[in-house]
């Protein structure tokens, strides 16, 4: 029994001690200043029949002697009509003095309640002075003070559908259209870049014309001889029958070429014997010691632009005459 006593003894010792640790400050809370101040009201708008209350506390260390000055005088368009001032007590070891001035006007307006100035010594000795901050009180009319609170609550507003906004959409479409056709002009300009530029195609007829005639005057000049003649003349009348019709004609022989023409419509018939005779001719000279007279040579040029020249494509093509004092007359 004893031992639960000692034991029950211990737990309240304990609790107390708990306790006590429980209620101290903090270690880090700031001490409150020796003598703090503050004036209030309990309405900041009124009207000329209400009263408000116009409060001065101060809350100062017990070893400061306080007493709150007199400010009913200071109270300008306004009267004090009641006032309190046993309203001091004790608080967490601070004293607490409180003034009360009960205030009325007549007269609508703005009103400027001062700042009370409050002098005191520290336990020091030093003299130091606080004040409180003036504070604006308003009165107004009944008619005005309700017009206010009914502007100042209002009914809520309803629901307000904001429209799409599709600018956003259309700028965006637009710039990809635009980037598309920016894209698409590159990719044409590329490619027509980068395909090469088509040669004109000279017809063989003139290709023809232009290579006997330049071999013309060579010959004229005697700059070539008869075998060199005779074959470059052999060789521009072949390359004009494979351009013009198609025949392989410069890699055949004298007979395939004269096997191959009796096939091709648009070669007349009296253009092919003239045809068969001036290769005939040049190939004498070609692979034989034959040398034909200048004058026969002077022919077979004539006969060669004259049968190129009759059998380029046109209409209404004129039959070949053979000329006078063709090799072959000569025999």
């Amino acid at each position: 029994m004893k031992q639960k006593r000692t034991c029950l003894f211990i737990l309240i010792l304990l609790l107390i001690f708990a306790c006590q640790k429980f209620e101290q400050k903090p270690p880090n809370e700031k001490p409150l200043p020796d003598v703090m101040i503050d004036s209030a009201v309990d309405r900041a708008v009124i009207t000329p029949d209400d009263v408000v209350q116009f409060t001065i506390t101060v809350n100062a260390d017990p070893t400061i002697d306080i007493d709150i000055p007199e400010v009913a005088k200071k109270f300008s368009g306004l009267r004090v009509i009641d006032y309190e001032t046993d309203l001091d007590r004790e608080e967490n070891g601070r004293t607490i003095k409180r003034k009360r001035y009960k205030l009325k006007t007549d007269e609508t307006g703005s009103y400027l309640l001062p700042e009370i100035e409050l002098f005191y010594r520290t336990p020091q000795g030093e003299k130091k002075t606080i004040k409180t901050s003036p504070i604006f009180l308003e009165v107004k009319t009944p008619e005005s003070l309700k017009a206010g609170e009914a502007e100042d609550i209002r009914d809520i507003k309803p629901l307000f559908i904001i429209p799409y906004d599709w600018r956003w959409v259309i700028y965006s479409v637009a710039t990809l259209l635009l980037w598309g056709i920016g894209f698409l002009i590159w990719k044409w300009i590329r490619v027509r870049r980068s395909q090469p530029i088509p040669l004109p195609v000279i017809p063989p007829h003139e290709i023809a014309l232009t290579r006997i005639n330049a071999l013309k005057i060579q010959w004229e000049k005697r700059e070539i001889g008869f075998k060199v003649m005779h074959y470059e003349l052999s060789e521009a009348v072949r390359a004009y029958l494979e351009g013009r019709y198609g025949l392989r004609a410069t890699d055949m022989t004298l007979e395939e070429i004269r096997r191959e023409i009796n096939t091709v419509a648009d070669l007349g018939s009296s253009e092919k014997p003239i045809l068969s005779e001036l290769l005939g001719q040049t190939d004498r000279v070609k692979f034989t010691d034959y040398m034909p007279s200048e004058s026969q040579s002077d022919t077979l040029i004539c006969l060669a632009l004259s049968f190129v020249e009759v059998t380029r494509p046109r209409e209404g093509v004129p039959t070949i005459e053979k000329p006078v004092g063709f090799a072959s007359d000569i025999a």
